[in-house]
């Protein structure tokens, strides 16, 4: 009798293989590899009054942004963050200043809006069907939106929908996928944010997946019948 089980696969493994995963390196916030003298390397911060009647302590004093510099690590979780699990790669919040609270702060008011700003890359080779998972994502006050590569910011776009003032957002774990204004090279992306100015920040995990295009399950399918013909004919020959 013929020994399909080599042919098998080896047919098997060609029409697979397409659907292999690539992940690519995404740094989350406060990962203790990335922290030095207590600020995150792998992002920056920048921060601004809403109001000019609203301006807080250094870097929110003014309702022109400040420059981007490294984000501080809040090392100490300040009230209801206490009790929020860590990210799996150890994540930690970040914000503007190392307590989170800028000062100034008056009820559940949106005074401040910060901008974080993170840079990683795509290979060439796995630009077509990439996309960026950021999960589980915590915030604290609301939730304003990203920017990718310079482009128009994107509101809305996280799941499930953020909470108005008072909704505890920071106990949340919210989830951002973006798949598309990627590039080959280095990617810039802001996240922004607004807050009260105490205990304002973001707190995320997250990596960069390159999925199979639909394309490629048509390919598997085509594949795995013709194998299926293949076994077929060849059990119906050594009958």
């Amino acid at each position: 009798m013929l020994n399909l089980r080599p042919t098998l696969a080896a047919a098997l493994f060609a029409a697979i293989a397409p659907l292999s995963l690539a992940a690519q390196a995404f740094a989350g916030t406060g990962i203790a590899s990335n922290v030095v003298g207590g600020l995150d390397t792998r992002w920056q911060v920048s921060c601004r009054a809403l109001s000019a009647t609203r301006l807080g302590g250094a870097p929110c004093g003014s309702t022109t942004a400040s420059a981007f510099a490294s984000a501080p690590v809040i090392w100490a979780a300040p009230g209801g963050w206490a009790s929020v699990p860590l990210g799996i790669n150890g994540v930690r919040y970040i914000g503007a200043v190392p307590s989170g609270s800028v000062g100034n702060s008056r009820g559940e008011d949106a005074s401040y809006e910060y901008t974080f700003r993170t840079t990683f890359s795509i290979a060439a080779e796995d630009l077509m069907g990439a996309q960026l998972e950021l999960e589980p994502l915590r915030i604290d006050n609301y939730w304003v939106g990203f920017v990718l590569n310079g482009g128009a910011l994107q509101p809305g776009a996280v799941s499930p929908t953020p909470l108005g003032p008072n909704g505890g957002n920071w106990t949340t774990p919210f989830s951002l996928i973006i798949n598309s204004g990627l590039q080959a090279g280095v990617n810039t992306l802001d996240l922004v944010i607004s807050g009260n100015g105490q205990t304002d920040g973001i707190l995320l995990d997250g990596r960069v997946n390159v999925v199979p295009e639909p394309s490629t399950y048509v390919l598997m399918a085509t594949g795995l019948l013709g194998l299926g013909g293949i076994v077929r004919r060849r059990r119906l020959a050594t009958a």
